[in-house]
């Protein structure tokens, strides 16, 4: 009778798994000296990626922020004063990429005296202010036609006044050789924190400001009690400019656009973020360059090493082959060669970015970024950093993997070629 040939016992693929890790941990330990110098070779590589990215998420998107929540960023301020009629800035305000306006009258009746504490006078600007103001939210506004002043910093150190307190606002005029004075006792609404305005200004309602134009104009203004000479300023009145904020940087251009049809120069600071923007579209450039070209060297490098290995083994892997190794363990084991090499190298590039991370700190200190904003990577980005790693490590391991599946039991016989 014949005898049924026996079948070789099939391994689980936990077990073919763990063969496979087995050989090459055993394969990169007897090779160390080259494993080290392509874990090093990676880690040159991806250092410096880490820390211009870090740079470009930590420097750049701060900076950006920083702009974005500065209202000034988003200001549109004309160039010259002139004379706008109502509707005109009725019509600016009903702008869909308008988010704030108030009109401003002649820089000239903006500037005013303030009484300070211990009895002297200061000189300071006051800035006419509505509901909405970005520059005074969230805190409170001067209510349309109150008597209310909220102070920058400066100006409230300056008076020695503090919230609650009442500020006499002083408003001088000469009118036919006479001189007039006209008191407003203002009170301190709020104080706005260090890293508001830094000049010396109050903000008071809009009708507190066309009051004090309508006296050194040389009108009376009976509501107040102001000039008993003059006639009394009545119907609409034109505005000498406004105080201008969009929606959002996209929206600036077409205002800008806007006022430019209607013969009003301006100034904005979209200069500023778009240079800032190309600043980080640079880095990106930078960035993409350093990264291609270093990626081709480490996966050219990389992959012939491991084609190499897979050479000057054939004859081991004949006798993985032999003693029940499926073509699974043999492609298995230069991919985990790979990985083992790009974890290495993943750590001591980790290492580097560290210590490079530190050093920047020190060196290129700057106001505002004193909490190590230097140079900063999310977890997030460390997760990507290692799967990118590790994926092309293993894409480098492709080529050497394919090469064992024309290795022949019989190789392990013949013990490897010659």
């Amino acid at each position: 009778m014949s005898r049924a040939p026996t079948r070789k016992p099939r391994r689980s693929p936990v077990g073919s798994l763990a063969l496979a890790v087995y050989i090459a941990v055993r394969q990169v330990r007897h090779t160390w000296l080259t494993t080290a110098c392509y874990a090093i070779a990676l880690a040159a590589v991806l250092a410096p990626l880490l820390v211009l990215f870090g740079l470009r998420n930590g420097v750049v998107t701060e900076m950006e922020t920083r702009l974005l929540r500065d209202p000034d960023t988003l200001r549109i301020t004309p160039l010259k004063t002139g004379t706008l009629e109502p509707t005109l800035l009725e019509q600016l305000a009903a702008q869909p990429g308008t988010a704030f306006l108030v009109p401003r009258t002649r820089p000239l009746s903006l500037t005013v005296d303030l009484e300070a504490a211990g009895g002297a006078t200061l000189s300071a600007d006051l800035e006419p202010t509505a509901p909405g103001d970005p520059v005074l939210a969230p805190g409170p506004i001067p209510a349309p036609g109150s008597d209310a002043i909220v102070l920058s910093d400066s100006l409230a150190r300056a008076l020695g006044r503090r919230t609650g307190d009442t500020v006499p606002i002083l408003v001088t005029r000469t009118l036919d050789g006479t001189y007039e004075l006209a008191e407003v006792e203002a009170t301190v609404l709020d104080i706005l924190p260090p890293t508001g305005p830094a000049r010396a200004v109050g903000f008071v309602s809009l009708p507190l400001v066309i009051d004090i134009e309508n006296f050194r104009d040389g009108h009376r203004v009976p509501a107040r009690g102001w000039g008993a000479r003059g006639t009394e300023q009545s119907g609409p009145r034109p505005f000498a400019g406004f105080r201008l904020y969009a929606r959002d940087l996209e929206a600036v251009p077409a205002l800008v656009a806007w006022l430019r049809e209607h013969g009003i120069p301006t100034h904005s600071s979209i200069e500023d973020v778009q240079g800032l923007r190309m600043l980080d579209r640079s880095l990106g450039i930078v960035f993409a360059i350093i990264l291609g070209i270093g990626s081709a060297g480490v996966l050219l490098s990389l992959g012939s090493n491991l084609w190499a290995n897979v050479e000057r083994s054939r004859a081991d892997l004949g006798i993985v082959r032999l003693m029940g190794g499926t073509s699974g363990v043999l492609v298995a084991i230069p991919v985990i060669e790979a990985l083992l090499i790009a974890l290495s190298g993943f750590v001591l590039g980790a290492l580097g970015y560290a210590v490079s991370d530190a050093l920047l700190s020190v060196a290129f200190a700057a106001p505002g970024l004193e909490d190590g904003n230097i140079c900063t990577l999310s977890p997030t980005h460390w997760v990507i950093a290692l799967l990118a790693t590790t994926g092309f490590a293993a894409l480098a391991s492709v080529q050497a993997a394919a090469r064992t599946l024309s290795i022949p039991a019989a190789e392990g016989l013949q013990g490897g070629p010659t």
